[in-house]
């Protein structure tokens, strides 16, 4: 899985990694410090180990590539 703190919401935003069994996900959940909440929006394709940071000039999680089953992306998502 990936991760980025966004420090305007206070919140960890994680997206993909990889469950048991070899397959990459495509979820997106929020920590906020206490709870876990799944987010159900459009999201990129299933994903790990791609690289995310905050971007406080545009106040948004950004993430960059990753790999799923032998293909590599090269795409770039915002989460806000």
């Amino acid at each position: 899985a990936s991760a980025a703190y966004d420090p305007v919401r206070r919140r960890t935003v994680v997206f993909g990694g990889t469950r048991l069994g070899g397959w990459n996900l495509n979820d997106t959940w929020e920590w906020d410090g206490t709870n876990w909440m799944q987010r159900g929006v459009g999201s990129p394709a299933a994903r790990d180990s791609a690289s995310m940071c905050f971007d406080p000039s545009r106040r948004a999680v950004l993430m960059f590539g990753g790999f799923d089953l032998g293909a590599i992306h090269d795409d770039t998502w915002a989460w806000d």
